[in-house]
């Protein structure tokens, strides 16, 4: 064996089924996932160097791809950021496919409604309403992190999976594939990030969000603000990715 697979064989860590523990609260997830790499809690909350390099250098091995996608799609996509691994292997349970799939029909059906398409094109402008027009679905999930979701084209709260997708996937566009399924193509970045990292420069947003995020007490460690607080020092890398998302089996 050579020094570099006795290396890649020290990092390696064991990794069950895909979406093990998707439904497991992200808190926990993220408090197992910083664990698994040997680095302090405090010490990655805190943003100290030698705990983020651990991090990174833990999950941007191919050999631990298998351990991201065990978590919820939040705490995966969030480390792929993070450490620069990006969307190469990234993987869904089936039932977080189905659970996508019907969020995706549901819109759909949401999109028969005129005034649906009318607040869309008064929210974002005429070109939403002319890709919709070409047959993509643009998926609005209420209280998703990245946009002002159109009235009568939000998907509610209690649709299943809803959570995970408005905390990970955020608004993104769906296009059907002609045999049932769809395919979604979206980029993984955050708006208060530095513009060479995908923000959007806006000093307004950004000092919003660094007061938000910056908030003391238990809530400082909780894996919302950690992620918010990194991303706005400029850690991370963004990232394209793609899903295809199958037709239902009979």
């Amino acid at each position: 064996m050579t020094p570099q697979q006795q290396a890649r064989q020290k990092v390696k860590s064991w990794s069950g089924k895909t979406g093990q523990f998707q439904d497991k609260h992200v808190l926990q997830n993220g408090m197992d996932a910083i664990k698994k790499t040997g680095a302090s809690l405090k010490g990655f909350a805190d943003g100290n160097k030698n705990d983020l390099t651990l991090v990174e250098n833990f999950y941007s091995d191919p050999n631990n791809n298998g351990v991201l996608n065990q978590y919820d799609m939040t705490t995966n996509l969030y480390l792929r950021y993070l450490s620069g691994r990006g969307g190469e292997g990234l993987e869904i349970s089936p039932e977080r496919t189905n659970q996508l799939r019907s969020a995706i029909q549901t819109q759909a059906e949401n999109l028969k409604d005129p005034l649906a398409i009318e607040n869309i094109k008064n929210t974002y402008g005429q070109g939403h309403v002319d890709r919709i027009n070409q047959g993509e679905i643009p998926v609005y999930f209420h209280g998703s992190k990245d946009a002002v979701a159109p009235i009568k084209a939000t998907l509610p709260r209690d649709l299943p999976g809803h959570n995970d997708f408005s905390l990970s996937l955020g608004s993104f566009w769906a296009k059907p594939d002609g045999k049932g399924g769809y395919t979604v193509t979206d980029t993984y970045d955050f708006r208060y990030a530095p513009k060479s990292k995908g923000g959007d420069g806006n000093k307004e947003f950004k000092d919003m969000a660094e007061k938000y995020y910056g908030k003391g007490g238990l809530y400082h460690y909780h894996p919302r603000n950690v992620a918010g607080r990194h991303a706005i020092s400029g850690l991370g890398h963004p990232f394209t990715y793609t899903l295809q998302i199958p037709g239902a089996t009979k």
